[in-house]
């Protein structure tokens, strides 16, 4: 699931322990949780809340665009 990030400029911790939320019901689907477009204050507050290690720094890209084509040869792997 791609979330894009781009009209959020800022987040705090319940947008944080949203986000752990979120992360927790999709691993239990096996789905996983990939941000897009996150700004430079999103980004930190990221890291600094280590939520970043959980998702894995793998799955944040700089737009959409760069999700889709990083993760479109996983998914046929997957297939």
């Amino acid at each position: 699931m791609i979330h894009n990030l781009a009209a959020v400029i800022d987040i705090d911790t319940s947008g944080i322990h949203s986000f752990e939320e979120l992360h927790k019901t999709l691993q239990n689907r096996d789905i996983k949780l990939v941000l897009a477009n996150p700004g430079a204050i999103v980004t930190e507050k990221l890291y600094a809340s280590e939520f970043t290690k959980k998702i894995g720094e793998d799955m944040i890209f700089l737009t959409v665009a760069d999700a889709i084509e990083m993760l479109s040869p996983r998914i046929k792997e997957l297939l």
